[in-house]
């Protein structure tokens, strides 16, 4: 990678006077396909070094639910409630709600 660079500032360096015409247009393409070039026979020549990790394997503990108990419902009957029935027998008095005028 230190030469690639250390190429890129010297072409850099010996190239100061481009202008936008189309001579010199196809002489910046060159310039840009030669470095790239150069980065490519880098990489074959000098492969990144690549370290692969083990990966850690850790086993979850077994779990064991228990037993699924079902149990059926328990009916409560309860009984009905008891009712006493007073007549009431009105002997010309009205209770204590009714006033007299």
């Amino acid at each position: 990678m230190k030469n690639l660079t250390l190429s890129c500032l010297v072409s850099s360096l010996l190239i100061a006077n481009l202008y936008g015409g189309d001579r010199e247009w196809a002489t910046a393409g060159k310039v840009l396909t030669g470095v790239a070039a150069v980065t490519v026979i880098d990489r074959i020549i000098n492969p990144p070094i690549v370290v692969y990790q083990q990966p850690i394997i850790i086993q979850a503990p077994i779990v064991m639910q228990p037993e699924l108990i079902l149990v059926q419902p328990v009916t409560a009957y309860h009984p009905a409630p008891i009712v006493i029935y007073y007549p009431y027998y009105s002997y010309g008095y009205r209770g204590h709600y009714w006033r007299r005028r």
